[in-house]
């Protein structure tokens, strides 16, 4: 009987709600947090903005740059340890990661709306030497990215659709179109380069294209031979190829 009231009681202490527990929050929730704990540096950085209110935005405008001047107002020497943000379109760095007493650094802020439209708050969450989990400081970028509402893709190459069909590439640039299968089957689009006197390498992201899904077709151009406008074919699509070209101008 004594062996059994030690189980018993063990038995009896598992079935109690376990509220003392500790919960451990994931740090990308953390990040997410309207409100995340600020560590001791949060008094001691001044920043001339924590955020910014972008203009409405589509997903061809160019990345936006931002930057954020801090300042170290306090006795003492503050290091940047790290700096993270709430989304990958969203990069931050920092010209100067040491901050003496009285000493400023520029934060610049980079981002991207392609592939993001919406409306959207992404964050910038500076951590110092004070703490390696509360960070010292939590910078906001609001902004609305709105699709291309006049036609979203208007060219349209058999069950391929492109947001534009002619485009202009230099010697050593990578340029983009973003794509659209309209259809009910998968698409695999190849490039037919005959009518282009130089070499171009030409690949779609995704390899292949499932119905409804949008991809980017990337052309890299290593050295303009002969500048002109030539003709790329996009086979795969169901078009005849005369009605498959994507028309680059090559420059110098």
């Amino acid at each position: 009987m004594q062996r059994t009231v030690p189980l018993l009681v063990a038995m009896l202490l598992a079935a109690l709600p376990a509220t003392g527990q500790i919960r451990v929050i994931p740090e990308e929730k953390l990040l997410e947090s309207s409100s995340p704990r600020l560590s001791s540096d949060s008094s001691s950085l001044a920043f001339d903005r924590t955020k910014v209110l972008l203009d409405t935005l589509t997903e061809d405008s160019s990345p936006v740059s931002l930057e954020f001047r801090m300042t170290n107002t306090s006795k003492r020497k503050i290091a940047l340890t790290r700096i993270a943000t709430t989304c990958s379109c969203v990069e931050a760095t920092a010209g100067r990661t040491v901050l003496p007493p009285g000493g400023t650094s520029t934060l610049t802020v980079r981002y991207d709306p392609e592939g993001h439209p919406g409306r959207f708050r992404r964050k910038v969450i500076i951590f110092t030497d004070a703490s390696v989990k509360d960070p010292a400081a939590v910078l906001e970028i609001d902004a609305v990215v709105g699709w291309n509402h006049d036609g979203e893709y208007p060219c349209a190459m058999g069950d391929l659709r492109l947001r534009r069909d002619t485009l202009a590439l230099s010697s050593g640039e990578t340029a983009s179109v973003r794509c659209f299968n309209a259809g009910k089957k998968p698409l695999k689009i190849t490039a037919g380069t005959r009518f282009i006197p130089f070499p171009v390498s030409v690949s779609l992201s995704p390899s292949v294209l499932q119905p409804g899904q949008e991809g980017k077709i990337l052309i890299t151009c290593p050295s303009v031979g002969k500048p002109g406008t030539y003709p790329l074919i996009l086979e795969g699509s169901g078009a005849r190829p005369s009605e498959s070209a994507l028309n680059i101008t090559f420059e110098k």
